[in-house]
């Protein structure tokens, strides 16, 4: 245990920790005693559940990066994050308000949650940006044609709010590390952690809010244009790369930079941070739909498409 201040309240915690979401950003995690330092994860990614299992119940767990999760259209979704394991962003944003700062003394937290209801709900208006480049109109309308043919059975045909959109690892073949670290132990973790927590205005959930699923979702692809790197671990730099077959993916690029690759789609290879995708948790594999099937003409075609989307 440690002692931390905020403002004038002191209280002893189990946990220090920078905010993971910080693009350079290292965690040093006080686990119950044991110091848990993981790995960097980069720009635009953290290794969450990682973070808060060793904050929240001084258990590291295996190590599963994940790029930030979609930021609009949560009200379309009842189960949120890469792997459709919470419930409510409700109980998402209390987690990591409570796993990355906010005191919590035994079972009460000590923070604000009209505050985190406010934020929430402000969340759930977000939308999609809209592509900001010149766009070719004619090329998009071909390209709706093999969108409709390749990605629409998994991205659009299901339904948001249930669990048609989940996939297991055996079909998609992405790493595995995200959906495996969030187990049917971690979820009796949070669940009985939520079921007990007291923080004035909040009432626990008459459900599990959390579950584990071993799967990942397939989200729509409103916005798809501003959501590089792909694949939930952020492993793929650009939607052509992502529409070319595994064994021909970059094995390492740089992240970090504001410059965007209009042609490809996704933003370029520049930036402070080298992400390595043979290292533990960044495989670049998995998901190859369409990588064999649309020449390089139709793939053009199809990311003119996604633009508009």
């Amino acid at each position: 245990m440690v002692q931390a201040e905020w403002g004038r309240i002191q209280a002893p915690v189990s946990c220090v920790c920078i905010v993971a979401a910080q693009a350079y950003a290292l965690p040093r995690v006080s686990a119950r005693g044991a110091v848990y330092t993981p790995p960097r994860s980069g720009p635009g990614r953290n290794n969450a559940f990682g973070v808060l299992s060793a904050a929240l119940f001084g258990e590291p767990t295996l190590y599963g990066p994940a790029k930030f999760g979609l930021a609009w259209n949560l009200q379309q979704r009842t189960w949120v994050h890469w792997d459709g394991n919470t419930r409510s962003p409700l109980v998402r944003n209390l987690a990591a308000s409570l796993g990355l700062g906010a005191p919590l003394i035994g079972q009460r937290g000590v923070l604000e949650f009209a505050a985190v209801e406010r934020h929430t709900r402000l969340s759930e208006q977000i939308r999609p940006p809209r592509y900001p480049w010149k766009n070719d109109a004619a090329l998009a309308e071909r390209g709706r044609q093999h969108f409709e043919a390749q990605c629409a059975s998994c991205h659009v045909d299901t339904q948001a709010a249930g669990d048609a959109r989940l996939y297991a690892l055996d079909d998609v073949k992405t790493d595995s590390n995200r959906a495996r670290l969030f187990d049917d132990h971690q979820a009796e973790l949070y669940n009985r952690f939520f079921a007990a927590l007291e923080v004035p205005g909040y009432e626990p959930p008459r459900e599990p809010p959390v579950r584990s699923t071993g799967k990942y979702v397939a989200p729509d692809l409103a916005g798809v244009w501003a959501r590089s790197p792909y694949l939930h671990n952020g492993s793929v730099r650009t939607m052509m790369e992502l529409l070319t077959p595994a064994a021909e993916r970059a094995k390492a690029f740089h992240r970090g930079t504001r410059a965007y690759d209009e042609s490809d789609m996704g933003y370029a290879d520049g930036g402070p941070y080298r992400f390595d995708t043979t290292t533990p948790g960044n495989s670049a594999a998995g998901h190859e739909y369409g990588t064999t099937d649309l020449t390089v003409q139709q793939k053009r075609e199809l990311i003119e498409y996604l633009k508009t989307q």
